[in-house]
């Protein structure tokens, strides 16, 4: 409790912004908040050997999930580039030659992609 209110801060990083200066105040802010995240990780690892059951432990996994998401995310984002396909066969009226066919040329244009 350092006696400001919680969005003084945020409006201290915007004028930082907006006046194109150096970032001391977030450089400052990102420091202390990666010391937040080690200090929570420690304590979260400390308790999971200690003791048995784990209370408390789920919302510090909340906490580092908010502070480190790269690290602690539940979902991952693939981004990917090239042409999606979006055809479909009738597979059932082809023969088995055609079939294996498309199987073939889909293998050689996927073999394609990955050697470019």
């Amino acid at each position: 409790m350092v006696g400001v209110h919680r969005d003084t801060p945020y409006g201290w990083l915007e004028r930082e912004r907006l006046r194109g200066q150096g970032t001391p105040f977030a450089d400052a802010l990102l420091r202390a908040k990666e010391q937040l995240a080690d200090t929570y990780e420690e304590h979260l690892f400390e308790r999971a050997r200690s003791e048995k059951g784990m209370p408390g432990v789920v919302s510090s996994i909340f906490m580092l999930k908010a502070l480190r998401p790269d690290t602690y995310r539940e979902t991952v984002q693939v981004k990917h580039s090239g042409t999606v396909w979006n055809a479909s066969v009738d597979l059932t009226a082809m023969s088995p030659d055609e079939r294996a066919q498309l199987i073939e040329l889909a293998l050689m244009k996927a073999r394609e992609q990955i050697d470019r």
